[in-house]
């Protein structure tokens, strides 16, 4: 029992596991990948929200509001996939532009 209860320390403190659970850690993963320097580039609005977003998430949880915080993660999610998708539609609407042009 004393093992298994510093192993969840050592766990927590290294980061290993989110505190917030599975959807946290995808919010990590995508926030961190190519697409997002992308929609950086291209939606840095949507980014932004998203971002704060997942501030709001983070407070909340901290606040023990954890329904609050599921939903303010699920928003931070979706803005994120939202500038994704935003970003690779400005990018096809300026190629689209450029071969119009030719």
């Amino acid at each position: 029992m004393k093992y298994a209860f510093l192993c969840l320390i050592f766990i927590e403190v290294t980061g290993c596991v989110s505190s917030m659970g599975p959807k946290a850690d995808l919010y990590q993963t995508r926030i961190q990948s190519d697409s997002t320097k992308h929609a950086r580039r291209y939606a840095p609005d949507v980014v932004i929200r998203a971002e704060h977003a997942w501030q709001e998430a983070q407070q909340a949880h901290k606040a023990k509001h954890f329904t609050d915080a599921s939903e303010y993660l699920n928003k931070a999610l979706l803005l994120l996939e939202s500038a994704f998708v935003e970003a690779q539609r400005i990018e096809l609407e300026q190629q689209t532009a450029v071969m119009l042009k030719r």
